[in-house]
């Protein structure tokens, strides 16, 4: 039983450790640009900006709004995401500012779906194109395994059962989530078992959530207390985290096809997450992956700790389009409900609400 599924061994390409940090210290880190775009928004909340395209003779005017938003903070919780990965790698020792980069992404992913459901309401109108309603699996599914592994566990539901609602809509506005195209198995197994665990039925998911027998044991077996079965299928997980490690090409796709996750191995940490939630042992992994602290479990942090209040006043600003975006922060009784305008002012988000 515990050796129906054979370790396939690290895959023989896969990048040292310090191949790995050469590899991420190639590329440029841009903060500041995206952090101006979004110091600008919290103070003048929507604004104009200009576009100069001298090829053809054109200047126009755009609004610097929540879709801009979004793309800023995605693109500064990476940056950030990126430094404090090499500074993790470089030293062995985790960085608390690494999981404030997770915080950032997981805000910047909420913002993400909340525009993509007001696109698809506005679609349904007549009022936006249908195809340029594009998902990428890859990417939030990544999102979830982050929040997950770091015992963001509220987070990590509320990003799940978006995506699961979207999925169970309309799977044609998710680029990699088909038997066609993609097949984000790893992304799909973060899903399964989070439904698995509060014994949700899965969404409309296509055969390639399914296809991978070390997921379909996982998510039968993940609350094992044999040791050896469980340890074993995690070592199996390792090994074939690494080699889902590489660019996609015209005949294969890959889960971790970005560049980011080589030492990242989420979707075991996940397992491991899990099992100590409920009070289950953990076995202790022997694996490249988990001999630095990306690969490791760390205490659980409370998420809000991370919160600051360049991160708050854009949540406060986007409130002015989405009345009731993070309404868990922002609600009545709850954690920043004093720090939201309460005025009858006309751009006040209590005037939006319907």
């Amino acid at each position: 039983m515990s050796n129906d599924l054979i370790k396939s061994g690290v895959y023989i390409k896969f990048p040292s450790r310090i191949k790995y940090i050469k590899y991420l210290s190639q590329f440029n880190v841009d903060i500041t640009t995206n952090q101006q775009s979004l110091n600008k928004y919290i103070n003048e909340g929507k604004y104009l900006y200009t576009v100069e395209m001298p090829e053809f003779n054109l200047i126009e005017n755009f609004y610097f709004d929540t879709t801009n938003v979004e793309t800023c903070l995605f693109g500064l919780s990476k940056s950030k995401q990126q430094m404090n990965l090499l500074s993790i790698l470089n030293n062995l020792i985790y960085n608390e500012n690494y999981s404030k980069s997770l915080y950032y992404k997981a805000f910047a992913t909420l913002l993400e779906l909340e525009n993509t459901k007001q696109k698809i309401q506005k679609s349904k109108e007549g009022k936006f194109p249908k195809t340029s309603i594009v998902l990428f699996l890859a990417e939030l599914g990544n999102t979830i395994g982050d929040t997950l592994s770091q015992g963001w566990f509220d987070l990590a539901l509320d990003i799940a059962k978006q995506i699961n609602f979207l999925i169970d809509t309309d799977i044609d506005i998710f680029n990699d989530a088909n038997d066609n195209y993609g097949r984000r198995r790893t992304q799909y197994f973060i899903l399964r078992l989070i439904n698995n665990w509060q014994g949700w039925s899965d969404s409309n998911y296509p055969n390639c959530a399914y296809d991978e027998p070390l997921f379909n044991a996982l998510i039968e077996e993940w609350r094992t207390d044999d040791m050896a079965r469980i340890e074993h299928l995690l070592l199996c997980a390792l090994d074939r985290h690494t080699h889902q490690c590489r660019p996609d090409n015209s005949k294969a796709f890959f889960d971790f096809s970005s560049g980011f996750y080589e030492y990242i191995p989420y979707e075991v940490l996940s397992v491991l997450r899990l099992r100590e939630h409920l009070g289950l042992q953990n076995p202790v992994l022997e694996h490249v992956l988990t001999n630095t602290p990306l690969g490791q479990l760390h205490p659980i942090t409370n998420p809000n700790d991370y919160m600051d209040d360049f991160l708050l006043g854009i949540l406060k600003r986007v409130r002015e389009e989405y009345p009731d975006f993070a309404d868990d922060l922002f609600a009545k009784g709850s954690l920043y409900a004093d720090t939201v305008q309460q005025t009858t002012s006309k751009r006040s988000w209590k005037f939006w609400k319907k």
